[in-house]
């Protein structure tokens, strides 16, 4: 067999297993989660999760831009789901094109008690393998298989995939269905060349996010943004600003209640909550300008949702 070096070696025998992407950790993934940290309870032993990066799509499909939550949010939504211990697999196309059984086999040199997955999980070459074969060799190797079954809203079964067309669409409440909480973006302040505020008068923090999660579409958006342990309303800005004749894409944030200094490098979660309006080009500036005031007072008179923070 070939030797793949997987992760888990700090796996205590005995412990349950829950195996999955995880991407967005939606309701889903959380549901497997409190079935596995059930059984870990009964059990009395930890629950242990593995994870993969990058996501297999990113190199089976050469996907991108499509994750839902960054890794650092992801490894806090399982450890708040009551994972003891999180493993992350790096995967290449040499993991990828392991057979269903060589992957049971280098899970079953850990001794799990039991491994927890979605009945619809697939795993090794072509996704050839999936629960019934995991049922079927944890028999052989010593171990018990729980797959759990799908989890559905409106008659659908919760997917990172739907929770994206969500997104594409502007559905933020339907997208907050599907994963449980607001969907919200994490970024880094950075300084750009400061237009909205030099030239229009309306200063935004333009973020850096990873270039691996899902490319927001370009609009204007209503934001609840958490800074210094406070929530702000906020506009939220996605587009080339081609009325400016920029070529590069942003995210920008304009506080509707803060004037104060956003400093360079400051990490700001922003919960996007309604789509506004689509990216528009102005004939000029004052065009511009306007509707960037009435995008302020629209915000303004909207209530926003009590957080859930």
């Amino acid at each position: 067999m070939r030797k793949i070096k997987f992760v888990l070696t700090g796996l205590r025998e005995g412990s349950v297993l829950a195996i999955g992407v995880f991407d967005g950790v939606h309701l889903g993934h959380q549901l497997l989660l409190r079935k596995a940290k059930d059984l870990a309870e009964k059990e009395r032993t930890i629950l242990a999760v593995l994870t993969f990066s990058p996501h297999p799509e990113e190199i089976l499909r050469g996907e991108r831009n499509f994750l839902i939550l960054p890794e650092e949010e992801r490894k806090n939504k399982l450890l708040q789901m009551g994972a003891d211990l999180i493993m992350t697999q790096k995967i290449d196309d040499s993991f990828l094109s392991l057979e269903p059984a060589e992957f049971v086999e280098e899970i079953a040199a850990f001794n799990p008690a039991w491994v927890v997955i979605g009945k619809d999980f697939h795993f090794g070459r072509g996704k050839s393998g999936d629960a019934n074969l995991m049922r079927k060799m944890g028999n052989k190797f010593g171990f018990k298989v729980y797959p759990v079954p799908l989890y559905e809203v409106n008659g659908k079964k919760v997917s990172s995939s739907l929770i994206r067309e969500a997104l594409s669409i502007g559905d933020f409440e339907m997208a907050r269905k599907l994963l449980g909480f607001p969907y919200y973006l994490v970024g880094e302040v950075e300084r750009r060349k400061g237009l909205a505020s030099k030239v229009l008068g309306y200063p935004t923090a333009n973020l850096s996010v990873d270039e691996r999660l899902f490319s927001l579409p370009s609009g204007v958006y209503l934001g609840r943004v958490f800074f210094q342990g406070k929530e702000h309303k906020s506009l939220v800005y996605s587009g080339t600003s081609p009325t400016l004749g920029l070529d590069q894409k942003a995210l920008e944030v304009h506080f509707l209640d803060f004037k104060g200094e956003v400093p360079k490098g400051s990490k700001l979660k922003v919960e996007l909550l309604k789509k506004l309006r689509e990216e528009m080009h102005f004939s000029n500036l004052k065009e511009l300008k306007e509707q960037i005031e009435s995008d302020i007072a629209r915000a303004k008179n909207i209530e926003l949702p009590i957080s859930e923070r």
